[in-house]
């Protein structure tokens, strides 16, 4: 897991960088938060997407949402 922890660099740069913050806590069943665990920015990597298993969507018009001949 990343270290959380702002390096010094970081803290002195104002440009937006991209990535995705996330806030991190666990809840009981009635929505009480019982554990905190801070925030955690995600960084990209560059890497390509996975591959996925999933086969293509569907293009035929009905799928799609054409309208369907008559």
């Amino acid at each position: 897991m990343p270290d959380p922890t702002p390096t010094p660099e970081t803290r002195k740069s104002n440009a937006p960088t991209p990535g995705m913050t996330l806030r991190v806590y666990t809840v009981n069943p009635d929505g009480t938060v019982t554990q905190d665990t801070g925030t955690r920015r995600i960084t990209p990597n560059n890497a390509p997407p996975p591959v996925s298993s999933r086969p293509p969507l569907c293009v035929c018009s009905r799928c799609a949402g054409h309208s369907a001949a008559p």
